[in-house]
C-alpha cells in the first residue's frame, strides 16, 4: 500500500494548501473543496489566507468582508459557516477529532481531513472518491458508511496517515474517476477485485435540474447605482443582489425589456427576463458590497442596455 504515497509524491497536484500543516489553512481549503473544484478555488484560497491568516483576523474583519472574497466561488453557506467556526474559535482550534466533529457545519470527512494532515492522527477520509475506490477494491457497492469505515481503517497507512489519505484523494480524482477510470495505471490494481469492470461501482446518477422561470426588475439610480439589497435568508444569505420574481405574478410591459440570462444554481437552472427603469436618486453602488455571480450577470446586462441607451 506504501506504494500509493510514493505515487503521490511522485505525482501529486499541486495545491498551495498541501504545503501546510496549519490546521486552520487546511480547514478553510476544505471547505472550500465542498462544492468547488480544486483548480479553481486557488485564487480563492490565496486571498482569504492573505486576508484573514487566523481565526481571529478573519472575525475582525467581518462577514461581509469575507463573502466578498468568497465571491464567484459559489455555495454561499459555507462562507457563513467558516466565519462562524472563525468566531468561535478565536482562542485556539481543536487538536482532536471528537471536538472538531462537535464544531457546528464540520462532517466526519473534514473532521478527519484535517486532523490526519494537521496532527497526524489516523482517521481515515471518506469522502465521493474514497467510496468509489473501496467499493472497486472489495468487487462490490456498500451502502453503509460504517462498512466504508471499517475497510478504510484497514487499508490506512498509521505512520502517515495524512499522506494517505490525500493520495487515496488524489488517486479517486485522477486515477479511480467515476468515468473511465484509468486501471492500468493504479498502484491499487493488483488486488482490486472490480477493475474487470469497474464502472459497475459506485457511479453517482446525474440529478436533473430544475427549470426556474422568473423576471427581474433592477432600478439604476444615479452615477451607476442600483436598488440592490442584503438578502435576509436562503442560500444568498447576507449576499447582495436583486428581487427575483415568479413570472406569473410579475408585470413590468411599462419597464424597459434589458435582455435574458440563465444560470445553473445547485440543482437549479434560472431563465430570468431582466427589466429596468431609472430613477435620479442615488442608490448602492455594487462594487461595494459582495454579490453572488446571478446577481452579478443581471447587474452587468443591466449596466449594458443603460450604455447602449445611452448612445443610441
Amino acid at each position: 500500500m506504501h506504494l500509493l504515497i510514493e505515487m503521490r509524491k511522485e505525482n501529486q497536484d499541486d495545491f498551495p494548501w498541501r504545503e501546510t500543516k496549519d490546521p486552520w489553512k487546511i480547514l478553510i481549503s476544505e471547505i472550500l473543496l465542498q462544492q468547488t473544484q480544486a483548480k479553481r478555488m486557488i485564487p480563492y484560497y490565496q486571498r482569504i489566507i492573505e486576508a484573514s491568516p487566523t481565526p481571529k483576523a478573519m472575525v475582525e474583519n467581518g462577514e461581509e468582508y469575507l463573502l466578498k472574497l468568497w465571491e464567484g466561488a459559489g455555495y454561499y453557506r459555507r462562507a457563513r459557516y467558516l466565519f462562524k467556526l472563525a468566531e468561535m474559535c478565536q482562542n485556539g482550534l481543536p487538536d482532536n477529532y471528537e471536538d472538531w466533529l462537535a464544531l457546528p457545519g464540520i462532517g466526519p470527512y473534514t473532521a478527519a481531513a484535517i486532523c490526519s494532515i494537521a496532527f497526524n492522527l489516523n482517521v481515515s477520509c471518506i469522502d465521493g472518491n474514497v467510496k468509489r475506490i473501496i467499493s472497486r477494491l472489495v468487487g462490490r457497492n456498500i451502502t453503509k458508511f460504517s462498512e466504508f469505515k471499517r475497510i478504510a481503517d484497514q487499508l490506512i497507512d498509521k505512520a502517515r496517515p495524512g499522506d494517505w489519505n490525500q493520495a487515496l484523494m488524489d488517486l479517486g480524482r485522477n486515477v479511480c474517476k467515476p468515468a473511465n477510470p484509468n486501471c492500468d495505471d493504479c498502484p491499487l490494481s493488483e488486488g482490486c477485485i472490480g477493475k474487470q469492470d469497474p464502472m459497475s461501482f459506485s457511479t453517482p446518477k446525474k440529478v436533473k435540474s430544475k427549470l426556474m422561470k422568473v423576471d427581474c426588475l433592477v432600478i439604476l439610480g444615479k452615477d451607476g447605482t442600483l436598488n440592490i439589497r442584503r438578502k435576509a435568508s436562503g442560500h444568498l444569505q447576507n449576499m447582495w443582489g436583486f428581487e427575483l420574481t415568479d413570472r406569473n405574478e410579475a408585470s413590468f410591459k411599462e419597464e424597459e425589456y434589458c435582455g435574458n440570462i440563465s444560470h445553473a444554481f445547485t440543482h437549479r437552472k434560472w431563465d430570468i427576463d431582466v427589466y429596468a427603469k431609472k430613477t435620479a436618486k442615488m442608490l448602492i453602488v455594487p462594487g461595494d458590497v459582495p454579490m453572488a455571480k446571478l446577481d452579478q450577470k443581471i447587474r452587468d446586462i443591466v449596466l449594458a442596455w443603460d450604455v447602449k441607451r445611452n448612445n443610441s
